[in-house]
Formats: C-alpha cells, structure tokens, sequence
C-alpha cells in the first residue's frame, strides 16, 4: 500500500424500494455484540502489502463504523486463533 494506498475499505449497503419502511436484518439478524455463534463475521481478514503478499492489517489502524446502530451494529476489530476479525449485523425492522 506504500506506493498505491492511503486506505482500505469494506463494507455493506442495505438497499431496496421498502428499506427505509421495513429495514430487512444484516448477517445472521443478530448484533455484533452478541459473538460468536450469533453475530456474523468475517475472520482471517487479509490485505495486500507493496510485495503484493497477503498479511494481517494493523487492528489499532482500524475501525468500526454503523450509520444506523438502531438497527445493525459492527463491532471493533479484534485478533486471535482466526487471523483479524470483525462482527456485523442486525435484525432490521427497527423503525
């Protein structure tokens, strides 16, 4: 990312013609706070470095962002036997 990047992101978008009405659920329809074996995840996150070989991102470098916490959450990066991971999701219906 040395010579190419400032950044990386990823994320998701819930989108369709009843979304703001009836908000649909993210993931597993549970709250990142719930962990493992409820909230969905993404685990062993990797990114390209300058000799375009996979490695683990600095997790104080990162966070974690929701527009809508009402309704999805996402929780802070952590790390253990998984690589780098992150939870996400949410029930919807939360108007």
């Amino acid at each position: 990312m040395r010579d190419k990047a400032d950044a990386v992101f990823w994320g998701g978008y819930v989108h369709g013609p009843i979304v703001e009405s009836y908000p649909p659920q993210v993931g597993s329809g549970h709250f990142a706070e719930e962990g493992f074996a409820k909230a969905a995840f993404v685990r062993d996150i990797k990114v390209a470095d300058e000799n375009n070989l996979l490695v683990t991102p600095d997790s104080s470098k990162s966070f974690a962002h929701s527009s809508r916490t009402k309704c999805y959450t996402v929780a802070d990066y952590g790390q253990d036997g998984n690589g780098m991971h992150v939870y996400f999701g949410g029930p919807g219906n939360c108007n």
